[in-house]
């Protein structure tokens, strides 16, 4: 049975019987309430120091209690179980982005937390020379579609309708996908097309956007990607 993608707006959570909505949830350290965030999401991305952005997330992460910072994903998990409590005939799944504990209620006939992994680390194992901050020297961005290169991107897919199928975190195996497959240093826009474009490891027009972006000064380089924070 084909089942066709869409997206839905927690504001009106306009959800329809049959859904399966999956949440990837973020670091607990990102703090998106400031309105040149809202504004511009690339903003996050471009951390000039002194900057507004900058001066707004080192107040936060100076002022506000650790254990608050750290209790979020848990009090997220716990807004989204009761969603799942409100809407029985959804299928809800929250999936780590980054390595933080969730507590509580882990699984249900309609609710799944995949807690064993998370989608950093998978994605700094492309690169066989760890270094994560590549792209955002030479573009300000990654160039990868949600940070995995299409082999890994496919296995995600893959990966995830079986975890949907039986209802199982098992099936989201990440000794399944590659590792070190970005296996060489680049440093130039050029760098990047002849290693990942012309092999099919990234899509063109997903590089042609981000140099855009780079070329139209709406993002800058790098050398502290924002989720080091």
């Amino acid at each position: 049975m084909q089942k066709t993608a869409r997206l839905v707006g927690l504001g009106c959570c306009h959800f329809k019987d049959n859904d399966i909505v999956i949440f990837v949830m973020s670091s607990p350290n990102r703090i998106v309430t400031n309105k040149t965030i809202y504004n511009d999401p690339s903003a996050a991305s471009n951390l000039t120091p002194g900057g507004e952005v900058q001066q707004f997330l080192d107040w936060n992460l100076q002022n506000i209690p650790q254990f608050l910072i750290d209790s979020k994903p848990t009090l997220y998990s716990s807004y989204i179980l009761n969603l799942s409590i409100q809407h029985p005939t959804v299928k809800f799944i929250i999936v780590k982005a980054f390595d933080f504990s969730i507590n509580g209620v882990k699984k249900t006939p309609n609710f799944l937390v995949i807690d064993h992994m998370n989608l950093f680390k998978l994605s700094n194992a492309e690169f066989k020379i760890p270094h994560n901050g590549q792209f955002q020297e030479i573009l300000g961005k990654d160039c990868r579609v949600n940070h995995f290169t299409n082999p890994n991107l496919k296995i995600l897919a893959l990966l995830m309708f079986n975890v949907i199928k039986d209802w199982n975190t098992a099936e989201l195996n990440t000794d399944r996908f590659h590792k070190g497959i970005i296996n060489m240093r680049f440093k130039t826009i050029d760098d990047i097309y002849k290693l990942f474009a012309d092999t099919g490891l990234i899509e063109r027009q997903f590089i042609d956007d981000r140099v855009s972006l780079y070329k139209n000064g709406l993002v800058t380089r790098s050398k502290k990607p924002f989720w080091r924070l």
